[in-house]
C-alpha cells in the first residue's frame, strides 16, 4: 500500500524477453534473501520478470498477486 516501506515493495518488470535469459518463455521470480523457502505472499518477492516475449513465443505469462501463482496463456 501507500504506507509500504521501500524494502516491502516488489518490482514487476519486462522489456527483455525471459527467453533471452533462461531460454524459456517463463516468468522469472526473485525472492528476497530472507525468504528463500517461502513463496506464500507477494511480500516474499523482490522482483518479478514478466516479459515472456509474447509476439515471438505466443506465450503470455500472468502472475496472480493474491496467491503468487503463475499461469500462461498460449495462442
Amino acid at each position: 500500500g501507500i504506507d509500504a516501506k521501500v524494502g516491502d515493495r516488489v518490482s514487476f518488470f519486462g522489456h527483455t524477453p525471459t527467453t533471452y535469459i533462461n531460454g524459456e518463455p517463463k516468468i522469472i521470480t526473485y525472492l528476497k534473501p530472507n525468504r528463500m523457502e517461502n513463496k506464500q505472499t507477494i511480500s516474499d518477492y523482490a522482483k518479478i520478470h514478466l516479459d515472456t516475449g509474447t509476439p515471438m513465443t505466443g506465450v503470455l505469462g500472468c502472475f496472480c498477486v493474491e496467491n503468487c501463482r503463475e499461469f500462461y496463456v498460449k495462442k
